[in-house]
């Protein structure tokens, strides 16, 4: 009887997809990615209950026809989802390790909706990217201050030294593109030597 009521369990999700073929790390990743603006890559939410209540919420959806809204999931699909979660997180962290590590910082927050004052910590890792993807960074920071410049332009009441702060950071930016660009074609002659 067990199998009749898998099987038709089976039958009753809403995609066609059996539980058995959930992906616990797709469903965790959509749950954290957070859009990207501007000049950031990449961008997580990676607060562990959140995430763990929204991938449960995913798969109660999921399976809508097995699980309510609010049903309380079996012991088994909840550890995966926390071993799912964790293996996130913990890859997340690593991004930022011995190597690339810059900075350290630990200071005040005021969680005000808590009404408590916290420490953030924060650390910060950098890594060196191709030269392809440094000429993509520099068109995306040049095309940011031009909209910055052109939006300070537009002032009724006009920031001079702003501007001129823009225009220099352009200047800067255009100086590094050319140095960029000229490395590329460097290593294109380069390689078409070898």
């Amino acid at each position: 009887m067990s199998q009749a009521i898998a099987q038709s369990a089976t039958v009753l999700t809403v995609s066609g997809q059996s539980e058995e073929n959930f992906d616990f790390n797709l469903s965790v990743t959509n749950a954290a990615s957070r859009q990207a603006k501007g000049v950031t890559r990449e961008r997580h939410m990676i607060n562990r209950n959140k995430l763990v209540t929204a991938v449960c919420a995913s798969y109660r959806a999921q399976f809508a026809a097995i699980y309510g809204k609010t049903d309380r999931l079996p012991s088994a699909i909840f550890e995966k989802i926390e071993l799912a979660v964790d293996t996130f997180i913990n890859a997340t962290l690593k991004q930022v390790n011995s190597h690339n590590a810059i900075s350290y910082r630990r200071a005040f927050y005021h969680a005000w909706k808590e009404m408590e004052i916290t420490e953030r910590v924060t650390c910060t890792g950098e890594n060196k990217l191709t030269l392809q993807e440094q000429h993509l960074g520099v068109n995306l920071f040049i095309g940011q201050a031009e909209r910055k410049l052109r939006d300070l332009e537009k002032k009724p009441t006009p920031d001079y030294e702003r501007e001129k702060e823009v225009k220099a950071q352009i200047m800067k930016l255009q100086v590094t593109k050319q140095f960029i660009e000229g490395e590329i074609a460097h290593q294109s002659k380069l390689a078409e030597g070898k």
